[in-house]
């Protein structure tokens, strides 16, 4: 199978992860969870403090509605590696950072599954392959 992927963007990134990291720190915070940044730049956004999991932080340049405007929510193959073992929670924001998403751990681990690829047809790259999770699965909150 021949996957095309994005290619990194250190300017997007640099706009978009350190705040959307911050915030998911000052949420989970307020819920009373210890979270640290991952030391390991290459691996799971944050680490929850006492416990064996992780969670993956994203911002979303296309969900720019206050509401899911989608029928499934896309895990890019790329992202697999951080989900496959089912510790790691999928956290990501909307476009102007005032609502979120969430995904439970086992979900991401059973939709991080090769088996389940298809073509993307979306904005970001045409062609990237991706896993999709049904709109049931997400869970929604306000910022």
């Amino acid at each position: 199978m021949n996957i095309t992927y994005k290619p990194f963007d250190q300017k997007t990134y640099n706009e978009n992860d350190p705040i959307a990291r911050k915030l998911a720190t000052e949420i989970l915070s307020k819920k009373g969870f210890t979270v640290i940044e991952n030391p390991d730049k290459y691996a799971r956004d944050l680490i929850l403090v006492g416990t064996d999991r992780f969670i993956e932080v994203e911002r979303s340049l296309t969900w720019t509605t206050p509401f899911w405007k989608y029928d499934f929510f896309n895990l890019l193959h790329r992202k697999f590696k951080n989900y496959k073992d089912g510790k790691c929670y999928c956290m990501t924001f909307n476009h102007d950072f005032t609502k979120f998403l969430m995904i439970m751990p086992d979900i991401m681990q059973q939709y991080a599954n090769e088996e389940l690829l298809v073509s993307n047809r979306g904005k970001v790259v045409k062609g990237e392959m991706v896993s999709k999770i049904p709109e049931k699965y997400l869970n929604i909150h306000n910022v």
